[in-house]
């Protein structure tokens, strides 16, 4: 697993990707594109790597959600369902 093809992946299926760092962490910053904006408002998420799990976290409202995942087909499953490109 690597940050890479998760951007590459999640870029194939029209997502917008950007791999980010900072001080401590690197990671994907990935959401739906918008017409108005960059991303739509809402459907933003980050994904980390960490001891071989992946981590989505992402915002419900005002609430963080986070889900983990052993596999990249798991994660893209679930993003194309919670984040569908229409």
């Amino acid at each position: 697993m690597n940050y890479n093809k998760i951007k590459e992946e999640l870029e194939n299926l029209g997502y917008l990707s950007y791999i980010r760092k900072n001080l401590k962490d690197k990671y994907v910053f990935s959401g739906v594109p918008d017409e108005l904006t960059l991303m739509k408002p809402n459907y933003s998420f980050n994904i980390f790597i960490v001891d071989d799990k992946i981590i989505l976290n992402y915002f419900i409202g005002q609430l963080l959600k986070s889900d983990k995942f052993s596999t990249v087909k798991e994660l893209i499953d679930f993003i194309k369902v919670e984040f569908p490109i229409k």
